[in-house]
């Protein structure tokens, strides 16, 4: 009589030993497999001296159980996975969000120098141009010096802090009258009212005090011809 060997003894505990290795595992799989993010609101930077929004999230995590951290970067949790963070020097900066039930995750963000602001004829309807032509009525009608921001999407305080305004007539000598605000002064003023066809107009040493900078930025110069 042949005997033939049977593993029928051996199946349940194989069974036990695979449900207890799930059972061990299914955690550190879980954690594996989390989707984590991290996203800047406004851009893919940050810049030097202004609060940047970003929104963190953790697949199937409660947001008041996940955390971020960075060393010598202000950062306020404003509830429901979005923050504020600050930063003071340019370079890149190293975010960890970490908490409950998930492995932490570092995330690199460049900070950057906020863009130069564009300067521009600023209009009473609050149309901005930097160049061109115009007639001496439309001319008129500006009423100072804007900014655009550079392509900076953020809010940003800007203020035009001083400028040089030069009328070239078509006839006779250059005038120049300084202007210490973003919109133009008595004499500024006067000096557009005075535009006639064939003049020329210079708007020069556009100086701009500039959130998160320390100096005064020095703006590009204006140019409008009259005809």
């Amino acid at each position: 009589m042949k005997f033939r060997p049977t593993y029928h003894h051996y199946s349940g505990s194989l069974k036990t030993v695979v449900f207890l290795a799930i059972l061990y595992f299914l955690p550190i799989i879980t954690h594996a497999q989390r989707a984590i993010s991290l996203t800047p609101e406004k851009s893919d930077a940050l810049y030097i001296g202004v609060e940047s929004p970003v929104q963190v999230k953790v697949e199937g995590i409660s947001p008041d159980k996940v955390y971020l951290a960075s060393d010598g970067i202000d950062i306020q949790n404003l509830g429901d996975g979005l923050y504020t963070v600050r930063a003071e020097h340019p370079g890149k900066v190293t975010f960890t969000v970490h908490g409950e039930g998930f492995d932490y995750k570092n995330f690199d963000l460049e900070v950057k120098r906020i863009p130069d602001p564009m300067a521009a004829l600023k209009f009473d309807n609050g149309t901005l141009i930097t160049f061109g032509e115009m007639t001496a009525e439309e001319f008129k009608k500006a009423v100072g010096i804007g900014f655009e921001t550079g392509g900076y999407k953020g809010k940003i305080q800007i203020d035009i802090t001083s400028y040089n305004l030069v009328r070239v007539p078509k006839e006779g000598d250059p005038v120049e009258v300084p202007n210490n605000a973003a919109d133009f002064n008595k004499k500024a003023q006067s000096l557009i009212n005075a535009a006639a066809p064939g003049d020329k107009y210079y708007f020069e040493e556009v100086m701009a005090d500039v959130e998160g900078t320390e100096n005064l930025r020095k703006m590009n110069n204006l140019v409008f011809q009259i005809k």
